[in-house]
């Protein structure tokens, strides 16, 4: 078995009748969308991607350019 499927350190959920794992990502690295230009299109959003390639089957980004934070 390969290293890094022996160790994970994130929430996941795993299909295995698609072979597919399931995880979110949070906001960026800062709150304020002034000071990170670009469409920001991997944060707030839901992966479900295979674990055998590693390659994303779909990706839903819930907000898109993320500025809300629940921690202000």
């Amino acid at each position: 078995m390969e290293e890094w499927r022996r160790l994970v350190l994130a929430w996941l959920t795993y299909d295995p009748s698609t072979n597919q794992i399931f995880y979110g990502t949070s906001q960026p690295g800062t709150f304020n969308p002034d000071l990170r230009p670009g469409e920001n299109k991997w944060a707030a959003t839901i992966f479900a991607r295979n674990p055998d390639t590693g390659k994303a089957n779909w990706a839903y980004q819930l907000v898109p350019h993320d500025n809300w934070t629940m921690t202000r």
